[in-house]
């Protein structure tokens, strides 16, 4: 059981790795999302409310590839060279 940090409810980012050491493989994909959703429901046991940044940008990237497979597609809107 999570120790109690706050009486107010908590947005919580779980972090961890994604892509890295996956060598783009699917299936490590999706254990390393697996992995880090393992936390979230004692998280929200405890009151707050667990988020993957994942969670948004899957569907995203998903939606924006349309069947291209260029992984940097859609992925840094903001990001300059």
């Amino acid at each position: 059981m999570l120790k109690k940090m706050s009486d107010k409810p908590m947005m919580i980012l779980i972090a961890g790795p994604y892509r890295s050491g996956t060598d783009d493989d699917p299936d490590k994909l999706a254990a390393n999302v697996r992995a880090m959703e393992a936390y979230a429901l004692p998280i929200y046991q405890a009151g707050h409310l667990p988020v993957l940044g994942e969670w948004f940008a899957l569907p995203l990237l998903h939606v924006s590839r349309s069947g291209n497979r260029n992984r940097d597609h859609g992925t840094r809107p903001s990001a300059s060279e």
